[in-house]
């Protein structure tokens, strides 16, 4: 029996509670407080005059939390901004969000409703978080209590940017979980990033209203994200134009491999829209789309957006809570509002009797609205059909109520055995039951009544509440209390059901009584009032009459229409979305359609009628309230053409396509053909999509020409008719593939088991599987003439290799064959002619021309080699032209280092790769020398560099993709790279260009040798860096210019015999290059040698390069530079000889470098002159100091000394020739081991108060830094060494300390000008001679604050 439009007031009469088993959006525990608190941060950002305490955050915090608490909440945590409503399954279960964060009677419960605006105040319930009980609680009463309400509101924003909460997703929790939920419920405050931080230069978000902002972002999640179950829309009840993919991108994924993703463009910024999983059915691509799996990158996309929406639209929402606060606290609207009728008549109760009956009269019409009027989201019943104790079972299900008993639900529910539903019973227990209760609220609103009438004719007075009390007791046991009956009617009822008849007699009796009487108003209390007229009696007592009855009559207005706004158009389609308004919570219905919905709280309502046909049709809108009124019709006539057209395409080659599932085929022209069944008259025109280029046409067939291999061409047509309708979209997909499948390696000359054991092998460049059986190979003198349609296995798989043997499958011992047939043809000719063979590889579907795909044109003869090397074609997608091009694409194998399986005997190895990559492929150009601009890619890596090296022409460029892998064999006659050219190599941090041995396995075990450190290696499996196991250079010689190195690393190389170049990894010899972000390590030699040459080094790490050994005549450097001008920068140095010398340079410049662990000094600048020397460090050196020597200054370069964490270690002198000036900076230390420092030119040491120049033994270990790293050596055993000595020189030393040297200054008339003395806050300390002249009568310019610490040791100076 359907009595489920009953079940809400049973409901609000139990108490009976709802227990969903839907599944919160963001996690209450965790994500939720997690973006409050992000929250909070972006608004104290914004509006630091409002900002939150910790402990106001916190409020807010537990209120986003207790949101989900009791879990009956969450069916209110829905809104669909598309359809506008909440959660839907068939029918709706709960208020959309934007309606329930509003909605303060509902948000109270259906038990507290009752009294609300008679005896209680409005915001009264401790269940009411809603908006205006926030703003009310603010601004006049509870401050914490309303900022946890804000917290709720705050949830429910946040709520807005889950998915499944905006479109519909009914997840349920255990058994249909939210992947996005589940994926964000890890995040939590402690470890959500900073959301805030990041949002601080975005514009905040204001509205005018709370539904906005529930509108906007619901909005932006639906159009732009996908829940799990709307990722596909044929399943769905619901439709949906957004979101769509906007181009396509296959990924690597590490454990996953290659995942095809759907990406969406978001302002810009393109993010994971979906995963999809690609099919073809009945030769169709039929794709899966789907948001869970990956890694969880595609939900790690959505959580980066929607994360970052939720909090700045939560920060807008709190601004506009403060700003209504203000508001309120103005208008006092609210406040108002909340007042209960009880308490707006306790303030004027000295009113008169008569001003009391309008208050009860008002009030108890409020009652009979209230009970009539209770919003079916309250209200939850369920009683189990069939059960023993029918009419006990109430269990959670919602539906609408009204007095005669609600309008029935949309869709009537089968029962379980499927039959048709059940006409109600009017004599079931269930609505007897009911009848009853309804009968008992009306007799209780009587009976109240009547004690009105009396008051009034005794003019007494009295306490109002205990009136109103009295009258809800009086009576029969409450409604509730009757709720727990059985499901049978009992004689009780029966005489309650008598009992209520006959007191309503008695009343109607008293009632029309009353209209003789004379009836007082006055105040409380005894004594007289005026007396009404028999007239004014009589008006009175009609209006008493018409309070106390609950069957009143309402006029409703009709609905009005707004949308569409033209009825007088020809609507096409067989389904029309009308809206318009009316009161709030009317239903609108048509004679059209069983179809209705309800007005909103905006007095808005949506209604979307179906099944419309071709022809005039007129439509009646009605208006109903929960009591039964029902308008006036609203009547509007349309006229409907829904003639849709229809449309076929077909493209003729693709009658030849090499793939049964799609249109893969060998032509670049297409013939295009379409058509449509369409009367002329009907008919207008056709859209056509030609791979992205849009028309309009009448015509009826193209031609395509000129397609290149590997183009997938589109082409989509549309039918358009007069009436403006359209076709669906007809769509073929092209993909050209003139070679999709080669012959790829021949093996002519058998192998060293037999010259019979001849193979072929083909490979599919596609990426698809391709079915031989329409395929063969023949000879162009007859012989072979191979069929695949007798192969036992048919498929090549896509990009894979397909074997052929000539005599059975022991040819390659250790790889299965894919066809085993003897190479006969024509005559008794049989196998390969050793004279050469012109092979054609040929597609012939039936009832179509023959194709052919590709040819191995050796007709005239086979190139010839040792050992049974193969042929093989070295680039299987170059598409040749003409024999001689084609000849020119193959070439014999390496024969050797790339090798793959064995002969028929198990122990040669074949002297080529059958069913592998070609060995010359491998190769960056087929010979040795690249003439051409070349692009190589991670796909096709790694490459080798063989024995014959590498040289790149000038003026060329050889591009390196960020992945690639090039090895090069070890030391072996000119296995060099040249780059007389350019070389751009453009790695990334995660993906470096590396440049390494062959016996490297990094990338692969190319050489087949096992793979060290593994459970493949074997004792003959070669170590990289050991036994010589390096390769050699690569030199950029004379012209090479604007070579680049990024992200790129370089090892195992430097090894070189020869004299020409020194031994290092990489060489530039008069050229120029740059490298940034390189790694130069396990070098034979040096590391970077770069010899007059313009080089910068940035961001780099120089490491474990070799060191000098016994035997050696030479220095090892990270980095050496001869001449030239070099910078060094922000780059690390480990475990070298030397880390940086630098001989010669001019204008050089090493700075912020750190150095660790050399054998010898980290940074040498020997004759170099007018270099920087900024912020370099280091310990764990054999020398921890900077080594400066030779001549450093130069005509027209002067040079600088400034303060490094490292000292200056003077192991050699230091030249300052005449002409150019030595400056050195405060804070400088130099230590001197041997040696000085002689200057003929200038010499300016400017130091400053409290950082003075150092100039000390190298034993002085009193700056914290042992420079030898023999411990701190005691005072009395410094070795006193060293000084400067100015020739001729002129000098300015001021703030600076001289101490443990031999002549700490010494002045000499060296070139017959004597150098003067100019000193300034200087101290010399224990020293052997502080102060030195070879002249006593030496000119003192200035000896200003001179002190001498121990003795004064100097020289006698005249004018001292």
């Amino acid at each position: 029996m359907e009595i489920r439009k009953y079940l809400g007031f049973i409901f609000i009469l139990t108490g009976i509670t709802l227990v969903p088993v839907f599944v919160n959006a963001y996690d209450a525990e965790t994500t939720h407080p997690a973006l409050t608190k992000e929250t909070v941060e972006l608004f104290n950002y914004y509006h630091s005059d409002l900002k939150f305490s910790d402990k106001e955050r916190d409020l807010l915090m537990l209120g986003s939390t207790k949101e989900d608490d009791p879990v009956t909440r969450c069916v209110n945590h829905f809104y669909d901004p598309i359809y506008n409503d909440g959660l839907t399954v068939g029918i709706s279960l709960g208020l959309d969000a934007k309606d329930w964060s509003q909605n303060t009677k509902n948000q109270m419960g259906a038990l507290n409703v009752a009294g609300v605006g008679l005896t209680k105040d409005l915001f009264s319930a401790n269940s009411d978080y809603s908006w205006e009980r926030a703003i009310y609680d603010y601004a006049h009463n509870d401050k914490e209590r309303a900022l946890e309400s804000l917290g709720h509101i705050l949830h429910l924003i946040q709520d807005m940017s889950v998915p499944p909460h905006t479109r519909n997703d009914d997840h349920i929790s255990g058994r249909d979980d939210s992947p996005y939920e589940t994926y964000t419920s890890s995040f939590n405050k402690d470890n959500i990033k900073d959301i805030s931080s990041s949002l601080e230069n975005e514009e905040e978000i204001i509205l005018s209203d709370i539904g906005k902002y529930f509108n906007s972002l619901a909005s932006f999640t639906n159009n732009n994200f996908f829940s799990k179950d709307t990722v596909d829309n044929e399943i769905r009840f619901r439709q949906y134009a957004e979101p769509v993919v906007d181009f396509e991108k296959e990924e690597y994924i590490e454990g996953l491999e290659n995942i095809l993703f759907g990406y969406k463009n978001l302002e810009g910024d393109n993010f994971k829209l979906v995963g999809i999983k690609r099919a073809f059915i009945k030769n169709k691509k039929n794709d899966t789309y789907f948001i869970k799996g990956a890694n969880d990158l595609i939900l790690q996309d959505y959580w980066q957006i929607l994360s970052k929406q939720a909090v700045l639209y939560g920060a807008g929402v709190i601004k506009l809570f403060f700003d209504e606060v203000e508001k309120e606290k103005e208008t006092l609207a609210l406040l108002e509002k909340n007042k209960s009728s009880l308490n707006k008549l306790a303030s004027n109760i000295k009113n008169t009797t008569s001003s009391i009956t309008g208050f009860f009269s008002e009030a108890f019409a409020n009652v009979n609205k209230s009970v009539a009027q209770i919003d079916r989201m309250d209200l939850v019943a369920n009683i189990k059909d069939g059960s023993e104790n029918e009419g006990e079972g109430f269990a959670p299900a919602l539906r609408s109520f009204s007095e005669e008993g609600a309008q029935n639900p949309p869709n009537n529910e089968p029962s379980s055995n499927n039959n048709e539903p059940k006409p109600e019973d009017p004599n079931s227990p269930e609505l007897q039951r009911l009848a009853l209760i309804l009968r008992e609220a009306e007799r209780m609103l009587v009976r109240t009544g009547k004690q009105i009438n009396n008051l009034e004719g005794q003019n007494v007075g009295g306490s109002i509440g205990n009136l109103i009390l009295g009258a809800g007791d009086a009576g029969p046991a409450s409604p509730a209390g009757r709720l727990q009956s059985s499901a049978e009617p009992t004689p009780e009822a029966d005489r309650l059901a008598k009992t209520n008849e006959e007191e309503n007699k008695e009343e109607e009796q008293e009632q029309v009584q009353t209209t003789s009487t004379s009836v007082s108003s006055g105040g409380g209390g005894g004594g007289g009032g005026a007396t009404l007229t028999g007239g004014q009696a009589a008006t009175q007592t009609q209006t008493q009459a018409s309070n106390s009855t609950a069957t009143s009559s309402i006029t409703i207005s009709p609905p009005q229409i707004t949308s569409p706004t033209d009825l007088t158009q020809t609507f096409t389609s067989s389904s029309i979305a009308f809206s318009g308004t009316a009161s709030s919570t009317q239903t609108i219905s048509t004679d059209f359609s069983s179809a209705t919905t309800t007005t909103n709280s905006s007095n808005i309502w949506n209604l979307n009628l179906t099944g419309f046909i071709t022809g005039t049709t007129t439509i009646n809108f009605y208006a109903s309230d929960n009591l039964g009124n029902i308008s006036q019709a609203t009547t509007k006539t349309i006229y409907i053409n829904t003639f849709t057209p229809d449309v076929s395409l077909s493209i003729s080659q693709c009658d030849n396509s090499i793939l049964n599932s799609s249109c893969l085929i060998a032509s670049t022209t297409l013939n295009i053909l379409w058509s449509t069944t369409a009367q002329v008259s009907d008919f207008a025109y056709f859209n056509i999509d030609k791979n992205g280029t849009f028309s309009t046409t009448t015509a009826t067939s193209t031609q395509i020409t000129n397609l290149n291999d590997g183009d997938i061409y589109n082409f989509s047509v549309v039918s358009v008719a007069n009436n403006g309708n359209t076709s669906a979209t007809s769509t073929k997909q092209v993909e050209i593939n003139t070679m999709p499948i080669v012959i790829n390696e021949i093996a002519w000359a058998g192998t060293s088991a037999s010259t019979d054991d001849e193979w072929i092998e083909l490979y599919n460049r596609s990426g698809e599987d391709i079915d031989l059986t329409d395929w063969f190979l023949y000879s162009a003198d007859g012989a072979p003439d191979l069929s695949f349609s007798n192969a036992t296995d048919k498929v090549i798989e896509a990009n894979s290799y397909y074997l052929i043997e000539r005599t059975d499958d022991t040819t390659v011992n250790d790889i299965t064959a894919d066809f085993v047939t003897p190479f006969s043809g024509a005559g008794t000719s049989n196998g390969l002619n050793n004279t050469g063979e012109h092979l054609i590889l040929a597609y012939k579907k039936s009832e179509q021309a023959t194709t052919t795909i590709d040819q191995a044109p050796f007709g005239s003869g086979w190139p010839t080699g040792d050992g049974y090397r193969t042929l093989e074609r070295y680039n299987p997608d170059y598409l040749c032209n003409g024999v001689e091009d084609c000849r020119d694409n193959w070439g014999l194998s390496i024969g050797q280092y790339i090798l793959n399986g064995y002969d028929a005997g198990g122990i040669a190895t074949i002297k080529g790769t059958p069913k592998a990559r070609n060995s010359i492929n491998h190769k960056i150009t087929k010979g040795n020398i690249l003439t051409e601009d070349k692009t190589i890619t991670k796909a096709n890596s790694p490459y080798f560099v063989g024995s014959d090296g590498l040289t790149i022409q000038s003026g060329k460029t050889l591009t390196i993709e960020e992945g690639v892998i090039i090895k090069t064999i070890n030391r072996s006659g000119d296995a060099e790279i040249i780059v007389n050219g350019t070389i751009k190599a453009n790695g990334s941090v995660s993906e470096p260009i590396i440049f390494t041995s062959f016996t490297d396995d990094i990338g692969g075990d190319t050489n087949g040798d096992g793979v060290f450190g593994t459970a493949t290696a074997t004792t003959t499996t070669a170590v990289p860096g050991e036994a010589n196991n390096f390769w050699s250079q690569i030199i950029l010689p004379t012209g090479s210019l604007g070579s680049l190195f990024n992200h790129t690393v370089f090892k195992y190389g430097g090894y070189r015999l020869g004299t020409t170049y020194p031994k290092a990894m990489v060489i530039l010899n008069n050229a120029q290059a740059n490298f940034d972000n390189v790694t130069v390590e396990n070098s034979r030699g040096s590391g970077l040698s770069l010899n007059t040459s313009t080089s910068t080094i940035s961001n780099s790490t120089i490491q474990n390069n070799y060191k000098r050994q016994s035997g050696d005549n030479e220095d090892f450097y990270g980095v050496y530079a001869l001449r030239g001008q070099v910078e060094v920068n922000n780059s690390s140095f480990d475990n070298n000889q030397i880390g940086i010398g630098f001989f010669d340079t001019l204008g050089s410049s090493v700075s912020d470098n750190n150095f660790t662990n050399h054998e010898g000094f980290p940074l040498i600048m020997n004759g170099s002159s007018g270099f920087s020397l900024v912020n370099n460090s280091g310990s764990g050196n054999d020398k921890n100091g900077i080594q400066v020597c030779g001549y450093i200054t130069k005509i027209g370069f002067d040079t600088t000394l400034v303060q490094n964490p490292l000292p200056y270690l003077v192991e050699k002198s230091i030249e300052v020739i005449v002409g150019t000036s030595l400056s050195i900076s405060s804070g400088s230390v130099f230590k001197f081991k041997q040696y000085n420092i002689n200057v003929a030119g200038e010499l300016n040491v400017n130091g400053v108060a409290g950082n003075p120049v150092i100039f000390t033994s190298a034993d002085d270990d009193s700056d914290g830094i042992d420079v030898y790293g023999n411990g701190v050596t005691a005072t009395s055993s410094i070795s006193k060494i060293g000084g400067i000595n100015l020739h001729s020189a002129t000098s300015t030393i001021e703030n600076a300390e001289f101490r443990y040297l031999d002549r700490a200054t010494a002045y000499y008339d060296t070139y017959g000008v004597q150098s003067p003395i100019n000193l300034k806050n200087v101290i010399y300390s224990y020293n052997t001679w502080s102060i030195f002249v070879d002249n006593q009568t030496v000119p003192v310019t200035r000896n200003e604050n001179v002190q001498f610490v121990g003795i004064q040791s100097m020289s006698v100076v005249d004018n001292w």
